[in-house]
């Protein structure tokens, strides 16, 4: 009966997935103030402080019944407090009235309307740097972009933003001592004037000095090619996290820390000592689970953390499914700074058995992956010996392929498991020619882009596109395993994994629209277009449906009901995946 059910049906169970939050998890019965307060005549951070202030002055009375002495006596001191409140905001000539009302519940309500009065500017302003770093570039520059100047309105928040930032330019460009020799603020209400000084001392400029390493497996010439300082640099305690940050990426330490010795600095420099904890070398993975794209799956996985002193890597896996068995092996070599490149050696064995098609792919290869801040870039080149054939009724046909490749992705932010705002770009590029031990000719560009964004609270949305092209003279000597297919999860949703296909191009979108109904849960609701095609004028397949998503500590947790729209019948497929959304 369920598999009869129309679409139509589907956005009343949306809409009830995205009103549940008002009835999911019933809330705690408050017991209202037995006084509340509202202002009016200002707005934004002065009024929020006042507001604050005010709720300070009436801590004691929160939950609590009080009498109208009691009442009054909190109303008249509600005047001087939201004066004193809104000061830091450059008001210094505001009156405020007030009175107390009562709703029908007798419970006090407090009513302010302030007259700000005119509002305080600077009206002259002197920053100065002495010491030794007077004439810093950096700390010189950061001046003008300060918040704080010179006409504008009298804002605390301005001043102590601009002081705290000064001061961290200071810290960061090795001025470890620097402090403020004058931190005036002067005003007179007469005048109404505001005369701002303040003169930082820089005091001597620090440097790195020497780094000693503590023992370790690994040889020191190969960790010191993590250091991202050279002795002689400006001391910086940010340069110095990231580089504690580098050697702990690498997998070999439970625990790195780099500890700088200011009392012995020699002429400036700072000698360092980084200690270390290291991980057990050897590492087994062991799994199984289930899902909508492959079925019951197995997973047995081997690697060594570290080979050899010169931190090479090892790491081998074994995956079976109904769909897919995948055994490989990679061997990795640090680059010449391991933190942001290295190579890599592989080898691998798949056997492939989609809908439509199957093959058995061997593959050895390398490749060089580097990383650029959010970007990251991996050039390969793999040599691949393939027996496939495409209907169970045709004899299997052979392929070998001598295959380069350039992949380069953009991922912001990257490694944050439950992300609100960010996107994913990949672009890549692959190809072979029979002018080199290769049995096919062709050149297949890919692009994928991921967007999520979040307006308002609690709403999500998901945009993803999937474009592929294949340019090849004989399309017949393409191997399965270089033909794009579609459907799954993570493509047309409601066709199976790898259902639609396989085809020359490959097109595909989604939009995705999450609601948050309690904590960190989400009803869902979508729409997928695409299809795996050999005709640009081929049709392209619909998929609907609504899900429940879990931001879970691992990851995101997706359940999705989707129903086929360009299927008869349209029977409903249950999708379920974990993992980071970018």
């Amino acid at each position: 009966m369920a598999m009869k059910i129309k679409f139509k049906y589907f956005a009343c169970i949306a809409l009830i997935l995205f009103c549940a939050q008002t009835v999911a998890a019933p809330k705690a019965t408050i017991t209202a103030p037995a006084l509340n307060n509202e202002i009016t005549g200002i707005t934004g951070d002065a009024q929020k402080n006042a507001l604050a202030r005010l709720s300070i002055l009436q801590k004691d009375f929160q939950n609590k019944k009080i009498s109208a002495k009691q009442a009054y006596k909190l109303l008249a001191q509600g005047e001087t407090t939201i004066q004193e409140a809104i000061k830091p905001f450059g008001y210094f000539k505001s009156t405020v009235s007030e009175r107390l009302t009562q709703d029908d519940n007798k419970n006090w309500l407090a009513i302010y309307h302030v007259n700000p009065g005119p509002q305080l500017h600077v009206t002259k302003l002197s920053m100065t740097v002495i010491g030794p770093g007077n004439d810093d570039k950096e700390i010189n520059a950061l001046i003008p972009t300060l918040p704080l100047k010179e006409g504008d309105a009298f804002n605390t928040n301005n001043y102590n933003l601009s002081v705290d930032k000064l001061l961290e330019q200071a810290h960061e460009e090795g001025y470890l001592k620097a402090k403020f020799d004058v931190n005036k603020i002067m005003i007179n209400l007469n005048n109404y004037l505001c005369s701002i000084t303040l003169t930082l001392n820089t005091g001597p400029q620090y440097y790195f000095g020497n780094i000693s390493f503590g023992s370790t497996p690994l040889s020191e010439k190969f960790l010191r090619r993590y250091v991202i300082f050279k002795p002689g640099d400006p001391f910086s305690y940010d340069i110095l996290l990231r580089f504690q940050q580098n050697l702990s990426s690498g997998g070999y330490f439970s625990s790195a820390s780099v500890i700088p010795n200011i009392k012995k600095a020699n002429n400036y420099r700072i000698p360092m000592e980084a200690k270390f904890q290291m991980n057990k070398r050897r590492e087994y993975k062991f799994g199984i689970g289930y899902g909508t794209n492959t079925g019951i799956r197995g997973t047995i996985g081997y690697s060594m953390r570290w080979v050899n002193r010169y931190g090479h890597q090892f790491d081998s896996s074994l995956q079976l499914s109904q769909i897919q068995q995948y055994i490989a092996a990679q061997y990795i070599i640090p680059g010449k700074n391991p933190s942001i490149s290295n190579w890599m050696f592989t080898t691998s064995f798949l056997k492939l058995t989609p809908k439509r098609g199957k093959s058995l792919t061997k593959s050895i290869g390398i490749s060089h992956i580097r990383n650029y801040a959010n970007w990251q870039r991996t050039l390969a080149l793999n040599y691949e010996i393939e027996r496939y054939r495409f209907d169970e009724n045709e004899p299997y046909k052979s392929s070998k392929l001598l295959m380069p490749s350039i992949t380069l992705t953009y991922t912001n932010p990257r490694n944050e498991l439950n992300v609100k705002n960010g996107q994913r770009f990949s672009l890549t590029m692959k190809g072979a020619s029979t002018d080199v031990v290769s049995t096919a000719t062709f050149l297949q560009p890919e692009l994928q882009y991921k967007l999520i964004t979040t307006l308002l609270e609690g709403n999500r949305f998901i945009f993803k596109a999937d474009y592929g092209y294949t340019i090849v003279h004989d399309l017949t000597k393409l191997p399965l395993s270089k033909r794009f297919y579609a459907g799954g999860i993570q493509s047309v949703r409601g066709y199976s994994f790898k259902g639609l296909g396989p085809g020359k191009y490959l097109v595909a979108g989604s939009a995705e629209y999450q609601r948050k109904i309690v904590g960190n849960f989400y009803a869902a609701i979508f729409y997928d277009i695409g299809n795996a095609i050999n005709h640009a004028t081929d049709p392209l397949k619909r998929g609907a449906g609504i899900g429940t998503i879990w931001l879970s500590p691992i990851g995101d947790i997706q359940l999705y009901v989707a129903r086929p729209l360009s299927y008869d019948g349209n029977p409903l497929r249950f999708e379920f995946s974990l993992g980071p959304d970018l």
